[in-house]
């Protein structure tokens, strides 16, 4: 099912999920909020944000960040 449609070259990032407890994230150029509730994150032209319980960054290195908790959302924003 397709919900939004994103121009490819627009987003210049990449989500990996494990389930609900673990995300990598790449293409990261800066954590714009971050608390144990949500993640921000500017991908160069969109922001992305994670929300859900217990969030906490286990590495953040070359654009890239481990990201562990209970995730319940996903959402790219302009």
């Amino acid at each position: 099912m397709k919900l939004k449609s994103v121009k490819e070259d627009s987003v210049k990032g990449n989500v990996e999920l494990y389930g609900n407890k673990r995300a990598i994230i790449e293409g990261c150029k800066g954590v714009v909020d971050y608390n144990e509730e949500f993640l921000k994150i500017d991908l160069g032209n969109i922001t992305l944000k994670v929300t859900g319980r217990d969030l906490v960054i286990e590495s953040y290195i070359y654009e890239q960040i481990d990201l562990k908790g209970e995730i319940v959302s996903v959402e790219f924003m302009n």
